[in-house]
């Protein structure tokens, strides 16, 4: 992985080119869920090597550091800024799972010169999280350390076996966090900003809704994108919250025919 050091803090990413031939194309930057990390993308990342694809790691997760800093969805989408605009990237495509799309979409709101389209996978909306989500974040943030709850919380958002020592390495990274990098989920995606996201966000939004997903809800999902006039909803059925990393595949698949139609639709 590549660093950069940004607001004091060493953060990670990796940079994946496009292969050699492929025709220019806008870049992604992709954006992992809570307590992920970039590297649980590569397989998706892998299926659309024609395009140039930026993976972070934010600010308190996998490698990155900051976790003691102040874990605001505003911090992160200046680091996410900085880093891109530090690379060279002048227009990219959005790409956020999880708590990664509530980012995401704020950078699209803070940046439109930036952000030419986006995609949701099982994401965060833009209204927030109710508060009965708010047990479980919360129990995510006080098992600290806890390898154990961490597994069976990486295994409840997946609906396949199989992938044993996916999770066995993700809730490995997860229980490293600390406690103030874990505070990011008790108030941040409760937050309902969507005056401003709907207002602000107006590039093309795919959202990769997952029918069985009990991390982000389903209809909770749904009712966030009927807000976006521009959003293309795709639901996936007997697909849960891992749905990126259990179904690359599908990801990828959509992804590609979301972008190739924007390259050929007819301009406005």
């Amino acid at each position: 992985m590549a660093t950069m050091t940004v607001q004091g803090d060493v953060l990670y990413y990796d940079d994946y080119p496009a292969a050699p031939g492929s025709e220019p194309q806008l870049p992604l930057v992709w954006l992992h869920g809570f307590s992920f990390n970039a590297a649980l993308y590569r397989p998706a990342i892998e299926l659309m090597p024609d395009r140039r694809h930026i993976a972070i790691d934010m600010r308190g997760h996998g490698k990155s550091a900051g976790a003691d800093t102040d874990m605001t969805f505003e911090r992160i989408v200046s680091d996410i800024h900085a880093i891109v605009t530090g690379l060279g990237i002048d227009r990219f495509v959005m790409v956020g799972h999880s708590i990664g799309n509530a980012v995401g979409m704020r950078v699209a709101a803070t940046h439109p010169e930036l952000v030419e389209s986006g995609v949701a996978i099982a994401g965060v909306p833009a209204i927030g999280m109710p508060s009965v989500a708010r047990a479980g974040l919360t129990a995510i943030q006080d098992s600290a350390g806890d390898f154990d709850t961490f597994l069976a919380t990486f295994t409840a958002m997946f609906r396949h076996p199989g992938h044993d020592e996916l999770l066995r390495s993700a809730a490995t990274a997860a229980a490293g966090m600390t406690a103030s990098a874990l505070a990011l989920a008790a108030d941040q995606p409760m937050r309902d900003d969507s005056d401003v996201l709907v207002e602000g966000v107006t590039q093309p939004w795919l959202f990769l809704i997952p029918s069985q997903d009990d991390a982000v809800p389903t209809s909770l999902q749904r009712a966030g994108a009927e807000f976006f006039v521009n959003g293309t909803v795709v639901n996936i059925e007997d697909e849960g919250h891992g749905l990126p990393q259990e179904r690359p595949d599908l990801v990828a698949e959509h992804i590609g025919a979301f972008l190739s139609a924007l390259t050929t639709a007819p301009a406005a």
